[in-house]
């Protein structure tokens, strides 16, 4: 059984299938009654001064180590154009 803790999840860097980094875990959700992750709140920074904040849920999760995460590519342009963002790529 592989596990993560939250001391290492929060921090986390997260990036794309192609290798983009999206940013870092800032947060996350557990649903109290399924003690399930529902989401994970993602910090973008965009330029020096923006920071974005990006809903990931654990569908939209390729894998998670102790060094990254990797989500899918289409997910986070959606997520991205939803809240404004451009990322390249």
């Amino acid at each position: 059984m592989s596990y993560i803790t939250s001391k290492k999840l929060i921090g986390l860097s997260v990036f794309t299938e192609s290798g983009i980094f999206v940013g870092k875990v800032f947060d996350l959700e557990i649903n109290v009654d399924s003690h399930a992750i529902l989401r994970y709140i993602v910090k973008s920074r965009l330029g020096a001064i923006v920071a974005k904040e990006l809903i990931i849920t654990p569908a939209e999760i390729v894998s998670i180590s102790a060094e990254k995460m990797i989500v899918k590519d289409g997910t986070v342009r959606e997520i991205a154009e939803a809240r404004g963002a451009v990322f390249a790529g």
